[in-house]
């Protein structure tokens, strides 16, 4: 028998609507138009049964379920701008997913690190900020996950704005996300330059191939992710 697959049809289409090629959001025009399909989506991620979903389908109906929980928390006035803003905004909230309520950080390290412990969800995770990687405008599923978190660290990592790397022999310039979660890559690949190497366009520098680069991690862009005038 086949395992069960979770419907993220109607977070696929706001996805498609809201999100432009630069991962930037239409957040306004979302809340104006279609703030009841999110919310009919999110009421269908908080009933879901995981005994019926595989390994591949829960990693990406959490991946999924953090990215919407972000949109509904922008959209009722909150962001991870500013620090005390940062705290309320990743710390607290009832996201539901499952039957069980997260804040957004319980969900990404109790469950998305800390039981599928594959660091390429960090290219996935989408906080609502510039910095962040950009937002895929489609909805993760069991079966394009595999694919689709390669192509997301591949664009990560090709992307000169949040990892300008350089061509220097060994000075290499890296989003901070690769400094707060270094123990997730080291314990993947044995050090952060070896899980970077994996993905890093051949026009990296060479120190990370033979794990000999000094990084330096640029500062994080934490204004908001939305299209120009589309802020709520």
């Amino acid at each position: 028998a086949h395992a069960a697959t979770f419907d993220h049809s109607v977070w696929d289409e706001l996805l498609e609507k809201y999100v432009d090629s630069d991962g930037r959001v239409a957040y306004k025009r979302l809340k104006s138009a279609d703030a009841p399909k999110l919310e009919a989506y999110l009421q269908s991620v908080a009933a879901a049964d995981l005994s019926t979903l595989d390994v591949n389908e829960q990693m990406a109906l959490y991946i999924n379920a953090y990215n919407a929980y972000v949109f509904k928390g922008i959209l009722g006035g909150s962001s991870a701008e500013g620090v005390f803003a940062r705290v309320g905004f990743f710390g607290f909230g009832k996201n539901r997913v499952a039957g069980i309520d997260y804040s957004l950080k319980k969900m990404e390290d109790d469950v998305l690190r800390g039981k599928f412990k594959d660091p390429r969800v960090h290219f996935a995770l989408v906080c609502g900020s510039t910095s962040c990687p950009k937002l895929e405008r489609e909805a993760y599923t069991g079966a394009t996950l595999d694919a689709l978190l390669d192509k997301k660290g591949r664009e990560f990592l090709a992307d000169s704005f949040r990892n300008p790397l350089g061509a220097g022999p060994k000075d290499v310039k890296l989003s901070s996300i690769f400094k707060w979660f270094a123990g997730d890559f080291q314990a993947h690949a044995g050090s952060v330059g070896k899980f970077i190497a994996r993905f890093a366009p051949a026009s990296a520098p060479v120190c990370l191939e033979n794990d000999s680069c000094e990084f330096e991690y640029i500062d994080y862009d934490w204004s908001m992710n939305a299209q120009t005038g589309e802020k709520p």
